[in-house]
């Protein structure tokens, strides 16, 4: 794989999990990644994207998906 990408696996209060994402999402942009938000695993309890959309030509992707997840588990 030769994208290179940010985790977020943001924690805490609904507030505290934005300002984590807004961090990351910065990061990213900043050093050309791709953003992956997955909330599924924690204190959220659901996937981000039932909640929100990326805005087009934005590089996020707002669910860990299977697939994604092999592929970052084989680099």
């Amino acid at each position: 794989m030769s994208e290179r990408v940010v985790l977020c696996r943001p924690e805490g209060g609904f507030n505290d999990m934005l300002c984590q994402i807004e961090l990351c999402w910065r990061y990213a942009d900043a050093h050309d990644r791709i953003l992956i938000v997955d909330t599924a695993a924690t204190t959220f309890g659901d996937e981000f994207e039932n909640y929100f959309r990326v805005a087009s030509g934005s590089r996020a992707e707002l669910r860990l998906t299977a697939e994604r997840l092999r592929q970052l588990n084989s680099a």
